[in-house]
């Protein structure tokens, strides 16, 4: 039987700090976005206090800020925080590999956000670069990278390389979460999407009811800061007759 001073000493910095980090997350995909910024600046405070020398620590929580201002809508305060992650990280002898490449992950899905896809590719390639590097290109993470960078060049238009990367990332995780997942979902209705600018009628309806069948079934399931909201629109094919149209208000495949 444990000692009472064993039972009541408080939590390593490390759990508390994971305390902090998971109850803040929670927040932010609730929604409570004020709680989780009050919950993530304990988090920062704790992690440049508790872990020194230089740390990844601090990195994460930077990082979980930049991704949290993002969803606010608060772009310039999400880069500086990214910013600031990279800079830690690089002053680490041996970086954190998955950690830098999902901030480089992030900064393209900002610049996405922003509009300035040509920076957003260099970001997103840099990802892609680091985490195929060290995990593969089967790797889900790398996937979900390959589906980012597509996202950001199907943007600029150079859409046989955005297709190639959306297949890729799809058999990915089609292979290791099965046909009825939610990334399967936000690959079909982007390929859709790209089939649809390419005037390819036919498939794009396809792709976007194949990505409305998943949706149905999964939306009381997933909840990450955004209600997946799937309606149907009246909008006219190149075709003899009108027929439905889908199209949905999602997260970006996480670029977060």
């Amino acid at each position: 039987m444990k000692k009472l001073s064993e039972r009541t000493s408080p939590a390593s910095p490390q759990k508390l700090l994971h305390s902090l980090e998971h109850q803040a997350a929670r927040c932010r995909m609730e929604g409570r976005y004020r709680n989780a910024e009050a919950l993530y600046r304990r988090a920062l405070l704790l992690s440049t206090q508790a872990f020194q020398p230089v740390t990844v620590e601090p990195a994460k929580v930077l990082n979980s800020i930049g991704i949290l201002y993002k969803c606010m809508g608060r772009f310039s305060d999400a880069c500086w925080h990214y910013r600031r992650a990279l800079l830690i990280i690089r002053r680490i002898d041996s970086p954190d590999v998955a950690e830098l490449a999902s901030l480089y992950h992030n900064l393209g899905g900002l610049e996405h956000a922003r509009g300035r896809y040509v920076r957003g590719e260099i970001f997103s390639r840099r990802a892609v670069a680091i985490r195929e590097k060290a995990l593969g290109p089967d790797h889900p993470a790398v996937a979900a990278d390959f589906a980012a960078l597509a996202t950001i060049l199907d943007a600029q238009g150079k859409r046989d390389e955005a297709e190639r990367l959306y297949r890729h990332a799809l058999a990915v995780f089609v292979r290791l979460s099965g046909p009825e997942h939610y990334d399967v979902a936000v690959n079909l209705n982007n390929l859709a999407a790209l089939h649809q600018a390419n005037g390819n009628a036919g498939e794009a309806e396809r792709l976007y009811r194949r990505a409305l069948c998943i949706k149905e079934k999964i939306t009381t399931i997933y909840f990450d800061g955004w209600i997946p909201v799937v309606y149907v629109a009246k909008r006219p094919w190149r075709s003899r007759n009108c027929c439905n149209a889908f199209t949905t208000v999602i997260r970006k495949p996480w670029i977060l």
